[in-house]
């Protein structure tokens, strides 16, 4: 056996298909001693929620955003009209089992 089979049969053994892999955070998790960006609290944070839409594919014809801005500690309201002049998000996305780079609007414009 050549090293390059010795290491291919040493690859498969160690790191197979369904084979385990050691997780070195589980146990701090499995104890409730996980840290989450959630837990982080700092002066002046701030908060931001996104809506989604419930229709796959549907039409924006309208997006009334007085309410949410008359809303006590609101101090922002943007919708996809409002960012367009920032251009689209180039960022990975999973595309099957490889990442794949695309161009995508920061938020829903016309359609969801």
């Amino acid at each position: 056996m050549d090293d390059r089979t010795a290491e291919a049969a040493l690859a498969t053994t160690k790191f197979g298909i369904g084979q385990s892999v050691p997780r070195s955070e589980d146990p701090t998790l499995v104890r409730g001693e996980g840290r989450y960006t959630d837990d982080i609290n700092r002066p002046g944070q701030l908060y931001a929620v996104m809506v989604r839409s419930t229709h796959a594919h549907g039409v924006i014809r309208a997006i009334d955003t007085a309410a949410a801005k008359a809303m006590p500690g609101v101090l922002g309201v943007y919708t996809g009209a409002d960012l367009t002049a920032y251009g689209t998000l180039h960022g990975a996305h999973m595309s099957g089992l490889r990442a794949a780079r695309a161009a995508r609007d920061l938020l829903s414009g016309a359609r969801t």
